[in-house]
């Protein structure tokens, strides 16, 4: 496979985790991607609190999965479905960006191998 740094270079950082973690406000400045390389389970990555024109980008590198959760009374919405639950994956190579378009809705722009769904 490609170096991720080659196939997106708009971001800068590529954060791998592998255990669920709360994404901070200064990692949704569009220019960091978390991916679950080496998750021995489902990842769940939290955003926090919605904010006009944050971003983030989302890449499945293992089978276990990601799931990305809103923060509290925030929603992820993906073509017509939204959720406060979140969105999720288990396909090895689905990406999605998620772009905060106000203070309470994240809207999914879902690139690469889309196989990103709500809960």
């Amino acid at each position: 496979m490609a170096d991720l740094q080659t196939l997106l270079p708009s971001i800068s950082t590529v954060i791998v985790k592998a255990t669920s973690y709360t994404i901070t406000a200064a990692e949704c400045n569009g220019r960091f991607a978390f991916s679950n390389e080496g998750a021995g389970g489902l990842v769940t990555l939290t955003l926090p609190t919605a904010v006009a024109n944050y971003s983030v980008k989302f890449i499945v590198q293992n089978v276990n999965g990601i799931k990305v959760a809103p923060g509290a009374s925030d929603t992820i919405r993906l073509g017509a479905s939204s959720s406060a639950t979140g969105i999720q994956s288990t396909t090895v190579g689905a990406t999605v960006d998620l772009i905060c378009i106000n203070a309470t809705e994240w809207i999914g722009v879902r690139s690469g191998f889309i196989d990103f769904a709500t809960l």
